[in-house]
């Protein structure tokens, strides 16, 4: 398999909050980014949760690029099951996920020191934005909120890189990824 691991494993078609683990390990750098096929999944929301960052992923179907490092010195960053796939059932009509997934993030990559949040005007003061570095760290960042469905971050004391935005609303969250230049 071309120096890969690869896992085929036959299971019952998943029921609501089932959680799968599984095995990653012999890391030789420190920057990785995951690659995660989704097929369609109809009535499920699948997420990716990193038990280190602590951040979920949610999967949308075809393939998901998820960006995270590692630090040796740090033996959560580097445990074999620090990922696990969650499903979760979703009811009738656009639920919760649907309308946090939806929101975006502008522009990216940004140069000019802000970031936009666009997202849907019934979350208002709800939404919870969390910024993260690449190795989980949190990073407090100066947020305005302009109007009932947009905030500004100022992203002008981060350094070049790439930084991960978390959106909560209730329990629904979702994950940004964000390129500093």
């Amino acid at each position: 398999s071309n120096g890969n691991y690869l896992a085929i494993e036959k299971r019952p078609f998943p029921t609501n909050e089932d959680v799968f683990s599984f095995w990653i390990g012999n890391y030789r750098d420190i920057d990785y980014t995951m690659k995660v096929e989704v097929e369609d999944m109809p009535d499920y929301d699948i997420f990716l949760k990193d038990t280190y960052t602590e951040v979920d992923h949610q999967l949308n179907e075809g393939e998901n690029d998820i960006a995270f490092s590692i630090d040796s010195s740090i033996p959560a960053s580097v445990n074999s099951d620090r990922f696990k796939i969650q499903f979760e059932k979703t009811t009738l009509g656009t639920s919760q996920n649907e309308r946090i997934a939806s929101s975006q993030l502008y522009p990216n990559p940004s140069n000019s020191g802000y970031a936009y949040v666009k997202h849907n005007p019934d979350f208002n003061n709800e939404l919870k934005v969390s910024v993260f570095n690449i190795l989980g760290q949190t990073i407090e960042i100066p947020k305005d909120r302009l109007s009932s469905s947009e905030l500004k971050l100022n992203t002008s004391s981060l350094n070049s890189g790439i930084y991960l935005v978390k959106l909560t609303y209730q329990t629904q969250t979702t994950t940004h990824k964000l390129i500093i230049e």
